[in-house]
């Protein structure tokens, strides 16, 4: 096996035989966090008595402006969704709209589409209500974005229930990455809910998703932590939109198979937390 000394290395860097470009995610993070440092896009390499020196760069990091097109829009979009809030939202809301009307071409328009999306859908689920009023905004002047988020959900529908439970006790890492999913799965969740509340989406997704996950738990086809993340979903579903969904047909029905699982208590699959977490829905409904 070869080894390289701090030399080797040292000499590889200076050499200019080999290229990396920095990730637009990794500029952006070191961007932010520059900014909140106060450090005026200069890095303050500090030298340290009796440690070793070695070479300084005097560029630390690739500027975010030598991005165009449709990065650089990106990322000054990714920026705004990063910051923002409940106070701030007027403004940030103005600014990432102004820079999506900058844009004419259609494919650009849905290339730009899909970014946004695929970025609010994976970020804080916590502020999933403004960014779906965002993606609504954008609907309003794009009506492409109504067919941008029709494929992401056709194709999140597919992988939803691949759920590829671990036992920690087995591999942790296996089980972390499990844990890291169904957040995601949530995040995902939580932007089809306040897009179907602000009326972006018809309830009909809302629906299938709880029609399945019911379905699931009835038949009882998993082991108890999946069934488990399907309450939990299931909750965080009805806690939401029930007022959207107690006017459709299907209400009825839904109401029936909660009371049914909350009753499943003889079954192997289903645990104490699944039997509690319905009687909680149960209880809020009433």
């Amino acid at each position: 096996m070869p080894s390289f000394t701090l030399d080797d290395t040292s000499n590889l860097i200076n050499s200019g035989d080999y290229e990396f470009n920095i990730p637009t995610d990794t500029l952006d993070i070191l961007n932010d966090i520059i900014k909140k440092l106060n450090l005026n896009d200069k890095i303050n390499n500090t030298k340290v008595s009796n440690s070793w020196r070695g070479p300084v760069h005097k560029k630390t990091f690739i500027k975010s402006n030598t991005l165009t097109g449709i990065e650089s829009s990106v990322l000054s979009i990714r920026r705004h969704i990063n910051k923002l809030s409940d106070e701030n939202y007027c403004k940030l809301s103005e600014l990432i709209i102004n820079e999506c009307k900058t844009y004419t071409d259609l494919a650009d328009i849905k290339t730009l589409g899909e970014k946004i999306l695929s970025i609010m859908m994976m970020n804080n689920s916590v502020y999933a209500k403004l960014y779906a009023s965002i993606y609504n905004k954008f609907g309003m002047h794009y009506p492409i974005a109504h067919d941008i988020v029709k494929s992401y959900i056709e194709s999140f529908e597919t992988d939803m229930h691949n759920f590829n439970y671990c036992n920690p006790n087995v591999s942790y890492d296996s089980y972390c990455e499990y844990i890291k999913k169904n957040d995601n799965r949530k995040s995902v969740i939580r932007m089809i809910i306040q897009l179907t509340n602000n009326g972006f989406l018809p309830v009909s997704y809302l629906l299938n998703i709880i029609e399945r996950i019911q379905t699931e738990l009835i038949q009882s086809n998993n082991i108890i932590e999946i069934n488990e993340e399907y309450t939990e979903i299931l909750y965080m579903i009805i806690l939401d939109s029930q007022d959207i969904l107690s006017f459709t047909e299907k209400w009825e029905q839904i109401n029936t198979n909660l009371l049914h699982i909350m009753n499943m208590k003889k079954s192997e699959y289903i645990s104490n937390k699944v039997i509690f977490r319905h009687m909680d829905i149960v209880d809020m409904l009433k």
